[in-house]
């Protein structure tokens, strides 16, 4: 239980930080891997990919409150949080996509 726990008191403000600064970043280049030269509208994109951001921590926040609650669960939470940081933040780079014309 201690480890999940851990993982996600220390992930949660992080991700919660980096996507309320994503989210206003307005049109500055903040995204690692993006094209901003291929990208018609750069705020839109933060909001999209910020708001997504937001959600990934609300998730591992609500899990590791889970693992406090309920910590005979703790080994299928660490596995679901570990399932939730990956799909979304997969999602969150797979979308950029969508904002990015091409060529």
């Amino acid at each position: 239980m201690g480890l999940i726990v851990v993982v996600a008191v220390l992930l949660a403000p992080l991700l919660t930080v980096l996507g309320l600064a994503v989210l206003t970043a307005g049109s500055s280049r903040v995204l690692n891997g993006v094209d901003y030269a291929r990208v018609d509208d750069p705020q839109a994109l933060h909001r999209w990919a910020g708001a997504r951001l937001l959600i990934v921590a609300v998730g591992v926040a609500v899990l590791g409150v889970l693992a406090v609650y309920v910590p005979a669960h703790a080994t299928v939470l660490g596995v679901a949080l570990a399932l939730w940081l990956l799909l979304g933040l997969g999602a969150v780079m797979a979308g950029t996509s969508r904002f990015v014309r091409l060529r």
